[in-house]
């Protein structure tokens, strides 16, 4: 009818005769009928195909169609398919036991979400690391994953090209730690094989996300430690670990033969995929190239694409355009997406009523800056109680700033002893001022040494304030012999970085 009636409002249409009118009305109907039938059946085909896949309700691999065919003209949901068996039983105890050996630090800043992680690199573009520590780890890893590559290779069937297990890290969550990942496309890699080394809880760990919202996670089920989960770039997930379990996990990114890397995700994109457009706009930005990036990341978000919102709504506000940036970050946080929501939270915070709303609605998906947020705008209304709830909760997700604030909150309520274990927990992820409060306890306690040695952890992650506290304790002596020459380099260092 919608469609008729648009014939009808045309200038030209005055000039026909009533019969040619009522035949383009007909037209139109008819039309609109055969679309719907179209759709019906396309339903009913995806609610069949559906009813036979595994679970998550991923599909399984084919290989009887082109990669573009398939993703595009199809619209097929992105698949996953578990490898059972990868790494035997005694082989993951094996590595696990290796791995709880190694000192894991955090590593350089994560490209997901600009958090460090605490990880360890095992393979590098194609080459096993060069570190004696890691020898026992290649010794069990090395023989599995060149099986694991070749099943990979298989289930592909050489529609992205010849892969190679280009990267692979071993990555840990352990309470205190961050315990997830933010939901997100591997856009560097083209397929990727997850595995848990140790011992996997059920409804924990890896994740898949349909749609922008939390609720819509499904958690991967393995079945034992050493399978893997394999999935292609076009799948969102993340991870985000439940409870008290400690999780190893075994990452391969896999990545095209030299030669063979960015002429499929172009031709996706070119082809009209959200997901390769919204690639192709993160190799942009990450290239610096911000004109390539608002283009492909502007066709992504055409089609609803909320990761591509999301990213316009921040690439907007890089550049100041105010108006441009929230739009865009409404946009994708009305979708409910709450990495968009805590964005558009901060850019609004103006509004307390209305930033107050976002943050509760992240921290009820339980994004973990979201949760630090809200638990403020709670203290600050007066609610200790609920505000205490969600500073702890974000804290045990790994969030260093809700981990000090944490401890802030209970040393108030002499609970000093745990105070100082979130103090240490932000300060083993990197962060100067739980290292510097520490410093600062043990020195009113007299443990001159304790305080020398955190004043050095502290000034080595970037204090202004401790390199001079540190260089005091140097020039005189204190908790460990003098040197005089360090603490000139401390104390020029201090004096360098408060300039800059």
């Amino acid at each position: 009818n919608t469609l008729a009636q648009r014939f009808r409002s045309l200038p030209a249409m005055a000039s026909f005769p009533r019969h040619g009118r009522r035949l383009l009305g007909s037209a139109a109907v008819a039309c609109l009928l055969g679309i719907a039938w179209s759709f019906c059946a396309y339903i009913a085909s995806s609610f069949v195909s559906h009813c036979g896949s595994r679970a998550l309700g991923l599909r399984r691999a084919s290989t009887d169609a082109p990669l573009v065919a398939r993703h595009v003209l199809k619209q097929q949901a992105p698949e996953l398919e578990l490898f059972e068996g990868v790494l035997s039983q005694s082989e993951a105890d094996r590595a696990l036991e290796v791995l709880r050996g190694l000192e894991i630090v955090p590593g350089s800043l994560d490209s997901v979400d600009k958090h460090a992680s605490f990880q360890l690199e095992l393979v590098s573009n194609g080459s096993w690391v060069p570190d004696p520590e890691l020898a026992q780890l290649r010794a069990i890893l090395e023989r599995p994953l060149e099986g694991l590559a070749e099943r990979v290779r298989a289930w592909d069937g050489g529609r992205t090209g010849e892969l190679r297990p280009a990267y692979v890290i071993v990555r840990r969550y352990a309470l205190g730690e961050r315990r997830e990942h933010p939901v997100h496309f591997d856009f560097h890699s083209l397929v990727t094989a997850v595995s848990s080394i140790s011992r996997p809880q059920p409804h924990s760990g890896l994740f898949v996300q349909r749609g922008a919202p939390a609720a819509s996670r499904e958690y991967v089920e393995f079945k034992a430690a050493g399978d893997f989960a394999v999935h292609r770039w076009d799948l969102a997930h993340g991870v985000d670990i439940i409870g008290d379990e400690e999780r190893f996990s075994l990452i391969v990114w896999f990545y095209p033969m030299q030669g063979q890397h960015g002429h499929w995700c172009e031709t996706l994109a070119q082809e009209g995929y959200g997901q390769a457009q919204y690639r192709l706009g993160m190799v942009c930005s990450s290239a610096g190239d911000d004109v390539g990036a608002e283009h492909w990341l502007r066709r992504a978000a055409e089609q609803d694409q909320w990761f591509a919102k999301h990213q316009l709504g921040k690439l907007y506000l890089r550049r100041g355009d105010l108006v441009a940036a929230e739009a865009w970050l409404r946009a994708a946080a009305s979708q409910g997406y709450s990495e968009a929501q805590v964005d558009l939270a901060d850019l609004v915070s103006t509004s307390r009523y209305e930033a107050t709303e976002l943050y509760a609605a992240a921290a009820a998906q339980g994004h973990r800056k979201g949760q630090w947020r809200a638990a403020h705008t709670r203290l600050e209304s007066g609610d200790r109680a609920g505000g205490l709830e969600l500073l702890r909760a974000s804290a045990e997700k790994g969030w260093a700033v809700a981990q000090l604030d944490l401890s802030h909150l209970l040393r108030q309520s002499s609970a000093l002893g745990e105070a100082d274990e979130w103090c240490a927990r932000a300060a083993a992820q990197g962060h100067p001022d739980g290292a510097e409060q520490l410093a600062l306890g043990a020195s009113m306690s007299g443990d001159d040494v304790a305080a020398r040695s955190w004043w050095e952890k502290a000034a080595r992650l970037g204090s202004t304030s401790a390199m001079r506290s540190l260089a005091n304790c140097l020039e005189r002596g204190v908790g460990g012999p003098a040197d005089p020459e360090m603490s000139a380099q401390w104390r020029q260092r201090a004096g360098n970085d408060f300039l800059d």
